[in-house]
């Protein structure tokens, strides 16, 4: 089994000496080789006890992801954090954090910061996706992707991103950093960089939420 970050271990198809090789020549590592999950393996989207958040599609085949299969962000908010980093005085943080520390594979432009964290379903191109929940972020977080040095990066983060556990429980609290989503079944499709994404439904309390911490006075709409 391949050991995954948090210790447990999947059982993975090894694409053979001739790809291994190929893969070592074009990198440079010793020792490199390409894994997925085989024909007989399935994972599924299961909810996520962390943050308390139902899911309503779970079953949702994930392959090697954490816990859903598409992390959304956007650069409004990325650019809301690093202008706290400055403000708390972590200026060499501030400069250096950038998209690859939260490892998305859809990132939006023109909207407001956080602003994701009100969308319940959304289309990009053909396909709609359920925005599940909230992606809570770890210690890899902390480190420059250049140096490997960390900084306060997390510690900014959570002073404004920490949500607390199932039944408002602080030990369990974690920070967040983009949205899971899951493609809503019946809505297959291929999105490319240019799409266009349109807002479908909105997610109340998380909207109001939205409002009371990031809208001026609480009185932005996003209608």
């Amino acid at each position: 089994g391949v050991p995954r970050p948090d210790g447990n271990r999947e059982w993975l198809l090894d694409h053979g000496e001739a790809v291994a090789n190929w893969l070592r020549e074009a990198t440079g590592i010793r020792g490199c080789r390409l894994h997925s999950i085989g024909p007989r393996y399935r994972r599924v989207v299961l909810e996520n006890p962390k943050q308390g958040d139902a899911v309503a599609t779970s079953g949702c085949p994930v392959s090697l992801a954490d816990e859903a299969p598409y992390l959304l962000t956007s650069t409004a908010s990325l650019s809301d954090l690093r202008r706290r980093l400055f403000w708390k005085g972590h200026f060499r943080a501030s400069r250096s954090v950038d998209m690859r520390r939260f490892r998305p594979n859809i990132v939006v432009t023109g909207t407001l910061p956080w602003e994701e964290d009100t969308w319940k379903r959304i289309r990009i191109g053909p396909v709609v996706f359920q925005v599940w929940q909230r992606c809570a972020r770890c210690l890899m977080t902390t480190f420059d992707r250049d140096t490997l040095r960390r900084d306060g990066a997390l510690d900014v983060l959570r002073s404004f991103r920490e949500r607390p556990g199932p039944g408002g429980n602080a030990s369990t609290s974690v920070s967040n950093f983009g949205m899971h989503l899951v493609p809503v079944a019946g809505c297959p499709g291929d999105i490319s960089v240019g799409d266009t994404l349109e807002v479908l439904e909105r997610d109340p309390a998380r909207e109001q939420e939205w409002l009371a911490k990031f809208g001026p006075r609480g009185k932005l709409s996003l209608r």
